[in-house]
């Protein structure tokens, strides 16, 4: 029997041939490449690629397609947010306040897919692109941590979100930090995942070496911190996806948003927060070990401490125990 990865990219290369001449197989091609694993932003990047070669190559996509590639969300769009293009994805639920998510550096709104599809079905969940990380990540605007909570409060006026609980993770962990700050009357809770109040001088380290060699040249090591070794010895979808995002990441996008954490401090202001708040480590998290994280929890009123097993990007391959955690405290608000 083939490998995994060789049956998912025989599938990708008979999806292709069926868009370029057999368009009445596209539908069986779709339904055999995400069998063997493809992601649908894979099967649909085959089309965009063979579609691009000329308007005979359009093709419908069969509704499987159009329902996988939405995932856990109910709807999904395009937003423009101060200047720049934000994909904004909700799952309703009847919960009077919506779970707003910050994703991490480098990545998207998808990486808290697996989260959202092991929460309860009554949480109504928002997932955003964070500046510079959205759908067109080669239009680059100028980015620090004080810019993306314009943006934030922008979209949830924009939406209509009067209150949320918010969770941010790493990157997305200091947005959440800072909103807390500046707009603490919008938050019913606040989750803080993987995350530290002060930046450290790897923010300074990791822009200036992405500068230097590419970001290529940054991916093993990010990987290996992000993501346990079987998780990625498995190439799943979701490593798949986080790696294509970084290669195609414009370096000046990866050297700001490292110096945005680098450089972001909440030290002292946040300890003023009565805001409920839960912080979350991963266990096997070097960049924002479980310490760290316990000292974000010392020093507010009203924060809990939890541990779960995981290195940096843990609610990508422990989702289940991330989404109890989280609706285990937004039932207690």
């Amino acid at each position: 029997m083939a490998p995994a990865t060789d049956q998912r990219e025989q599938a990708l290369i008979r999806l292709a041939l069926a868009v370029a001449g057999r368009p009445e197989s596209v539908g069986p091609a779709v339904d055999a490449a995400l069998a063997a694993g493809a992601s649908p932003a894979e099967v649909e990047s085959v089309g965009d690629v063979v579609t691009a070669s000329g308007p005979e190559h359009e093709v419908e996509w069969p509704p499987v397609l159009a329902n996988a590639a939405l995932g856990p969300w109910t709807e999904r769009s395009i937003v423009d947010v101060l200047g720049h293009e934000s994909t904004v994805a909700r799952r309703r639920g009847t919960s009077s306040v919506p779970l707003v998510l910050c994703h991490s550096l480098g990545t998207d709104h998808r990486m808290w897919e697996p989260t959202v599809a092991a929460l309860p079905s009554s949480v109504d969940v928002i997932a955003f692109d964070v500046r510079n990380h959205g759908p067109d990540r080669s239009s680059i605007t100028a980015f620090d941590v004080p810019v993306a909570v314009d943006d934030l409060i922008w979209l949830l006026n924009r939406l209509g979100v009067q209150s949320c609980y918010l969770a941010g993770i790493s990157m997305g962990g200091f947005i959440a930090q800072e909103f807390a700050i500046r707009h603490r009357d919008r938050l019913t809770g606040l989750a803080l995942m993987a995350t530290r109040g002060k930046g450290a001088r790897t923010g300074e380290e990791r822009a200036s070496a992405g500068e230097r060699g590419g970001i290529a040249s940054q991916l093993s090591v990010t990987l290996s911190r992000w993501f346990s070794p079987g998780f990625l010895a498995v190439n799943g979808p979701e490593v798949r996806h986080v790696r294509q995002l970084l290669l195609s990441w414009d370096v000046q996008a990866w050297a700001s948003a490292w110096r945005a954490i680098g450089n972001a401090n909440t030290v002292g202001r946040l300890a003023l927060s009565t805001i409920p708040t839960l912080c979350v480590a991963g266990e096997s998290d070097a960049s924002s070990p479980p310490h760290v994280l316990q000292a974000i929890a010392d020093v507010l009123p009203d924060a809990a401490m939890h541990v779960v097993p995981g290195p940096h990007l843990f609610p990508v391959e422990q989702p289940r125990p991330v989404a109890a955690l989280l609706a285990e405290h937004l039932a207690s608000l």
